[in-house]
């Protein structure tokens, strides 16, 4: 009995699984080195399975490094990024605009949890920071399981072009 497992021959269908898995490398249960997550994203993009691979997450509170691990990469490649501002809801502007900025960073998703007790007020704020960051668009609110979950969401409902976002481990 072998465990080897077949090579893959056929392609992935496109469309519906485009981009389903963002890069997770730098969050737990990973927790990898910002120097080893940027190249092993640009690996997962030369890979079979590349049609799947979604954006790289990269924390507001780790944009230095980023910057610092984009420099070694080669002249013309970009990175599409999703920015977790996991600063509070006031940098979101200043996250967005660092990225925006690099033209070795291309910015496909911003991405802000909820915390506090107040998760509608929480929400609003979220909202209102977005918003005004102009990426209503690219927007994910990640609204945690616990009390007040569902007034947040009709928060969100009411500023219309946000998504939210149920985090599914962690």
């Amino acid at each position: 009995m072998s465990t080897t497992r077949p090579a893959v021959t056929t392609p992935l269908p496109t469309g519906l699984l485009s981009g389903l898995v963002d890069d997770a490398a730098l969050f737990p249960p990973g927790n990898a080195p910002m120097a080893e997550a940027v190249p092993g994203h640009l690996r997962h993009r030369e890979q079979w399975f590349a049609e799947l691979v979604g954006p790289f997450l990269c924390p507001g509170s780790r944009l230095d490094a980023l910057a610092a691990a984009a420099d070694a990469l080669a002249p013309g490649t970009s990175l599409d990024i999703a920015l977790v501002v996991d600063t509070g809801t006031g940098a979101v502007a200043e996250g967005v605009d660092r990225v925006r900025s690099d033209p070795r960073l291309s910015l496909r998703g911003v991405e802000l949890p909820l915390r506090g007790d107040d998760l509608a007020m929480t929400a609003h704020r979220a909202c209102v920071s977005l918003r005004d960051a102009e990426v209503d668009d690219l927007a994910f609110v990640e609204v945690p399981r616990g009390p007040g979950w569902e007034r947040a969401l009709d928060v969100l409902a009411a500023f219309g072009e946000l998504r939210a976002k149920l985090r599914t481990g962690g």
